[in-house]
């Protein structure tokens, strides 16, 4: 996608650290949503396959709103897998 939009989806994310992917999104978007689909697991967020460049962690249920300035995005479930819902945002 090239210019004002949104691109959506689910991801599975494991207990390894793994990164985000944002669709059909061409650079980095400016914006994302990441919504905790599961009701009991947190998962973690970084900007960096180690989640030591930032970390945020999402609770079960809850939703985080993320500005970016780099295409990379890592997550990592606590304790078992968890779907995430991704939204991007470009604008």
């Amino acid at each position: 996608m090239a210019g004002v939009g949104n691109v959506n989806g689910t991801q599975n994310i494991g207990t390894a650290s793994e990164l985000i992917t944002f669709g059909s999104i061409v650079g980095v978007p400016q914006m994302v949503m990441i919504q905790n689909l599961d009701a009991t697991n947190f998962v973690e967020i970084g900007g960096d396959s180690g989640l030591t460049v930032f970390k945020l962690k999402i609770l079960a249920g809850k939703v985080a709103l993320i500005p970016l300035s780099s295409a990379t995005l890592y997550a990592k479930a606590n304790t078992a897998a968890v779907n995430v819902l991704v939204t991007a945002f470009e604008v």
